[in-house]
């Protein structure tokens, strides 16, 4: 599944909040795996959290054996982390059983603690919020970043194989 990944150099109810930025992605090209097809991805300038929206209009719920991982490159620097998931330093594992953090430590993806991870999938929706504190992530303003479906054999990449990763620049606040 890692090596099918690697091949990558509703507002309202979703974020609220106006640090929200949209990415889309084109339905139908999932195969079996839930049809990613956008991405909000916003901060609460005063509590702090990152929070993703991902959409899956394919899917009431997650089964079993399905996830989404998203991979963020928190140093904006694709020649670091790890070069084959476009220098990704962090990989978010989003499953129907729980979200883990894993960091890559130069040969492989280790899990690490994130206390402040959480997710819920909102079957009305079709889509998973995701949401981690950027302390949980090394600290960054900004990051670059790609999301996975995947489903047995079959995955959706957000963005498409060939297209540049998305970029988010936290929003700042008063506190």
């Amino acid at each position: 599944l890692l090596l099918a990944m690697a091949g990558l150099a509703t507002a309202g109810t979703a974020l609220a909040a106006s640090s929200a930025s949209v990415f889309t992605d084109p339905s139908g090209d999932s195969g079996a795996a839930p049809d990613l097809t956008e991405v909000q991805v916003g901060n609460d300038v005063v509590a702090g959290q990152i929070v993703l929206w991902v959409t899956a209009p394919n899917r009431a719920a997650l089964g079993g054996s399905e996830g989404v991982v998203t991979f963020l490159d928190t140093d904006l620097n694709d020649g670091t982390g790890n070069v084959d998931f476009g220098g990704s330093e962090f990989e978010i594992e989003t499953m129907s059983s729980g979200s883990r953090l894993y960091r890559w430590d130069g040969a492989d993806w280790a899990q690490t603690a994130a206390p402040s991870l959480h997710h819920a999938w909102v079957p009305g929706e079709h889509a998973a919020r995701i949401e981690i504190h950027p302390r949980d992530l090394g600290g960054p303003r900004a990051f670059n970043f790609y999301v996975v479906s995947f489903s047995g054999n079959d995955v959706d990449l957000a963005p498409d194989r060939d297209a540049p990763l998305w970029s988010y620049s936290l929003a700042s606040g008063p506190l």
